[in-house]
């Protein structure tokens, strides 16, 4: 992503199913060997400071840093490259067969160093050429931003915007505007920020519209049949009616829930020209501009066989409670905000499971707002709807979580059960299309960050006592009403009250 391009998985709360992780295809992973290791010691040192915790707490975890699974093999045009804990580069990894673009000549990973060299892989550089004739050919002269950049690079990009005199902006605000070395896919030498001479004369070039520009359009409708993508699309629930290339005033800069990215109409990455072909149907196939919608990461993560289509970003200290990692003892946040990872890659799990203490039921107009308080255990596996900053969930009349629209501007999605995740559901005994616990929140907090609300899919759990509920619409008094605990669709424990 680009130097001033947000890459942290923010405010996404999302996690892995206690019982598995991700099953990476042969070729994805590679592990790192003694040699590999020792090679990499330096570039790691170059970025100490991340392990070194700021003013503010704020560090990434020495077992993060240098994680204890197989690393990515960057050299597979579809490795995936994200923002959590387990799906990284070594600090050693530079492809071999980097070309300087304007020369078409080979070049040391070591010498290119955007802007001054822009390199990319061999059959990457390629491609680029013949986009690049296309777009002049079409109107439009291309202006390569940032190509390649290695793990010390994007040391040096991170140190800029953190702690450098001048343009810090302090760690967190750092996470949004710069990748963690080890998790850009610029490390790839298969990424690029590119944009149009037209564009770049106008200002800065990482600003809002470009997308929607001449150039931008021509890109995101032509850049697949080059073997070109857009990795981080602008999310259907931000755009403007009827755009798919212009966020609305209020969703501007918003992280997309499905990649843990903020739109970026000028990043692209090259996997191929069947690959592109391949991914652009399913896209096609998934609906755009619906709930359904795909972007890279999900496709990539099909082709892998996750069981989960996101993952919760590194921990940090600046999203507590919405991320994971591999320290189980001295990471940035606390353990209870956690998500644990095993030294395999897997969820280390809850002891226990949520217990049901109480329920109870109030008025309010012609809904009801059914509340239950649980006691729940850390590592405890939930998913969205999440609740509003009361904790509570708020179903007009005949809406239920299988087509629900959880917040101000998102679409109705089907908030259907996933394996292993815990919720509190709401069924009326009367009426048998009630049946089925039609109602339901997830284990969080009021408060909790909504934007998991845009995405359905596995995040942390609230632990502790806490109390949450859903409100229904034109429920009658007197109604009988059953609230319970639900691990997937399956209820657990349940206890019955009436409507007032």
């Amino acid at each position: 992503m680009g130097a001033i391009a947000a890459t942290l998985f923010a405010t996404l709360a999302v996690a892995l199913v206690a019982v598995s992780h991700s099953t990476p295809a042969e070729g994805q992973t590679r592990r790192i060997t003694a040699a590999n290791r020792d090679a990499s010691a330096p570039m790691a040192a170059a970025c100490g400071a991340l392990r070194t915790p700021d003013d503010g707490g704020h560090f990434i975890a020495r077992e993060d840093f240098t994680p204890p699974v197989a690393v990515v093999d960057g050299n597979d045009l579809l490795a995936l490259v994200n923002r959590s804990p387990r799906w990284v580069l070594a600090p050693g990894y530079a492809p071999t067969d980097l070309l300087d673009v304007a020369t078409m000549r080979p070049a040391p990973a070591s010498t290119c160093t955007p802007p001054e060299r822009q390199c990319l892989r061999r059959e990457a550089a390629q491609a680029f050429q013949r986009l690049a004739a296309a777009m002049r050919q079409a109107g439009h002269q291309p202006k390569l931003d940032s190509a390649f950049r290695g793990f010390n690079t994007q040391c040096a990009v991170f140190a800029k915007w953190a702690w450098r005199r001048g343009t810090a902006m302090g760690f967190c605000p750092a996470t949004n505007a710069s990748a963690i070395p080890g998790h850009s896919q610029h490390q790839l030498g298969t990424a690029m920020d590119l944009f149009t001479v037209a564009w770049t004369r106008g200002g800065m070039h990482f600003r809002d519209g470009f997308g929607c520009s001449p150039g931008g359009r021509w890109l995101a409708d032509n850049s697949w049949r080059f073997g070109w993508v857009l990795p981080y699309p602008l999310h259907p629930d931000y755009r403007v009616a009827g755009s798919d290339c212009m966020p609305r005033a209020d969703a501007r800069g918003r992280l997309d829930p499905r990649t843990g990215y903020k739109h970026e109409p000028w990043h692209f990455r090259y996997i191929g020209v069947e690959n592109a072909e391949r991914f652009h149907r399913a896209w096609e196939a998934s609906a755009p501009g619906t709930a359904t919608e795909i972007s890279l990461e999900q496709w990539l993560r099909e082709r892998l066989g996750a069981r989960d289509a996101v993952e919760p970003p590194v921990c940090d200290g600046c999203l507590c409670g919405d991320c994971a990692s591999f320290s189980t003892s001295a990471g940035p946040c606390p353990r209870a905000e956690t998500l644990l990872l095993d030294r395999s890659g897997h969820l280390v799990g809850p002891r226990g499971i949520p217990e049901l203490l109480s329920v109870r039921a109030e008025r309010d107009g012609t809904a009801v707002v059914f509340r239950a308080r649980v006691r729940v255990p850390e590592q405890t596996v939930t998913q969205p709807p999440i609740g509003d900053s009361q904790a509570i969930v708020r179903y007009p009349a005949g809406v239920t979580a299988r087509a629900l629209s959880a917040g101000a501007g998102l679409l109705a999605r089907d908030y259907a059960a996933l394996d292993g995740a815990w919720r509190v559901g709401v069924e009326l005994r009367d009426e048998r299309s009630a049946r089925g616990y039609p109602w339901r929140v997830a284990l969080a907090i009021g408060g909790r960050d909504v934007t998991g609300n845009g995405f359905n899919a596995r995040m942390l759990a609230s632990s502790g006592e806490i109390e949450v509920g859903v409100r229904v619409e034109g429920v009658r008094a007197g109604a009988r009403a059953r609230v319970g605990i639900l691990r997937a669709d399956e209820a657990v424990d349940a206890q019955d009250t009436r409507a007032p």
